[in-house]
């Protein structure tokens, strides 16, 4: 393996299949700027800056990129509310996602090669952050039934096909709090993962799905019988007849 350090204060969040990094450098949630970064082998590490050079104590970064580069992430100002912003490879500027993502606290998470993004947004209900989905267009919609028997949540992933993953409740850094619960979303309904798999081996509850690829093999974490945090991977049975991708709707 050669390592190819960048140098700089930087943090990559996503690599995409042409190798190109995105992700943040500087002091993000210090106070100090944070400003979104792109780097390629071709042309290193690029600043594409913040929405608004003028304003102080702004931060912005890039949480996803797909293999057109898409980029999508966040901007907010030091200890204030999050707003969701998009970008491109190539262009060296950090954009709001849509007026919609402006005006209301959001989160751009992921995007898969169709563009489609995922993340959290403000319940248009609630108070609260909850699992959305970004059209096209930047404007977000909340993924139904997808905060489970929790107030909020958020989608953390989207394959190909557009099957999205997450968890129902926010949690602290460490993952501990009670009621978590990891969820799949496929053709418009949410399933809880703990109660529409096979084996649960050992787990006494999903907490929180991190990742699925384009076979729709899901990873994540959990709780032991212990309360200690496990990892899990969950592999779709494709010959299913009950349900394509594995998951059978009847626990």
């Amino acid at each position: 393996m050669i390592s190819q350090a960048v140098g700089e204060s930087a943090e990559p969040n996503d690599i995409n299949d042409q190798g190109v990094v995105a992700g943040g450098k500087g002091g993000f949630g210090t106070g100090a700027p944070s400003r979104a970064f792109v780097w390629t082998a071709k042309d290193g590490l690029v600043d594409y800056g913040l929405p608004d050079e003028t304003m102080p104590d702004q931060q912005a970064r890039w949480n996803a990129l797909n293999n057109a580069g898409r980029l999508v992430g966040h901007w907010n100002l030091h200890s204030s509310t999050i707003h969701a912003v998009a970008g491109q490879v190539g262009v060296p500027e950090v954009l709001p996602m849509s007026p919609m993502t402006e005006d209301f606290a959001s989160i751009a998470v992921a995007v898969n090669d169709a563009g489609i993004a995922v993340g959290l947004g403000l319940s248009v209900t609630e108070p609260v952050l909850v699992p959305v989905v970004f059209a096209q267009d930047g404007t977000f919609t909340e993924l139904p039934g997808a905060t489970l028997d929790q107030t909020n949540g958020g989608a953390v992933a989207i394959n190909a096909a557009g099957v999205i993953v997450g968890t129902a409740g926010i949690g602290t850094a460490s993952g501990i709090v009670p009621g978590l619960r990891a969820w799949v979303h496929i053709d418009g309904t949410t399933y809880d993962l703990y109660q529409h798999v096979d084996d649960t081996a050992g787990f006494t509850r999903f907490s929180n799905a991190v990742a699925i690829n384009a076979h729709g093999v899901i990873v994540g974490t959990g709780r032991l019988a212990d309360n200690s945090i496990g990892s899990f991977m969950l592999t779709p049975i494709v010959t299913d007849p009950i349900f394509a991708d594995g998951f059978d709707p009847t626990p």
